[in-house]
């Protein structure tokens, strides 16, 4: 039987976002972050573990929407130069995709360059 999906999306990705976040932002509480975010994790499928980890960054970043997406944006690092053969490279970013979902709802604009920018870092080169 082939191994589950969920176990490419280990606990190495919220301890790798929380380096990418901490890079911009070394007010960044990284170690509360990885602490919230993997409690309960093991147990959780792919796509409910990028929720949590979207919840844990919402707790830990600042409380103004803006401010907090201008921090996930400005820790996103350079473009992907290709996805097609990086395999779960991209889902990397899915709980980026969650926050802006769940959290930037009231925030039109922001949202909307924040999907921008994670859709850009994405984007196969041409």
């Amino acid at each position: 039987m082939a191994e589950p999906l969920k176990n490419q999306f280990g606990a190495d990705i919220p301890r790798k976002i929380a380096a990418m976040v901490f890079a911009v932002s070394p007010t960044f509480p990284a170690a509360a972050f990885i602490k919230d975010a993997l409690n309960g994790y093991d147990e959780l499928d792919l796509m409910a573990r990028g929720w949590k980890i979207a919840d844990a960054l919402h707790c830990h970043l600042p409380s103004n929407y803006e401010t907090a997406i201008a921090i996930l944006i400005n820790s996103l690092g350079p473009t992907l130069d290709q996805t097609q053969a990086s395999g779960m490279a991209p889902f990397l970013y899915m709980p980026h995709g969650f926050f802006i979902a769940k959290y930037g709802i009231d925030h039109f604009e922001a949202s909307m360059q924040a999907q921008y920018e994670l859709t850009e870092i994405l984007q196969h080169s041409q």
